[in-house]
């Protein structure tokens, strides 16, 4: 027995009737490509005076974060730099290290037995010999 519409709910239209739907996906597909093109409403939201011309970035942050000193790295003009940064990083780490007695066993050497930190010298940035 079919419903019928009641004074406290008004009758529905029923929807999903099998004569309203395409046959098959091949007729719904042919049927939607016949329909004119929509405007683009959020275009101005993805258009950009910097962005002309450039294609838009595809990686993340993290991801172009982790290329970044591989590419400087390669970069005769950022090698250098970067070398001398990597040399005083590892000078600092060593010292600090001495300096915390963080080695299992050592201990804590008073400041005048410490030994100076290692000055950067122009030896210390020559590179790989050909």
């Amino acid at each position: 027995r079919p419903l019928t519409a009641c004074s406290s709910l008004p009758g529905l239209p029923r929807q999903g009737l099998a004569e309203d739907r395409p046959a098959t996906q091949a007729s719904f597909l042919a049927n939607a490509s016949r329909r004119p093109a929509l405007k683009d409403i959020t275009g101005h939201l993805r258009r950009h005076p910097l962005q002309m011309g450039a294609a838009g970035n595809s990686k993340t942050t993290y991801a172009l974060n982790l290329e970044r000193p591989v590419q400087l790295a390669s970069d005769p003009k950022w090698s250098t730099d970067i070398r001398i940064m990597d040399h005083r990083n590892a000078q600092r780490y060593i010292y600090e290290a001495r300096q915390t007695a963080s080695a299992p066993g050592s201990l804590l050497p008073e400041l005048p037995d410490m030994p100076a930190p290692h000055r950067l010298s122009s030896g210390d940035l020559r590179g790989p010999r050909a």
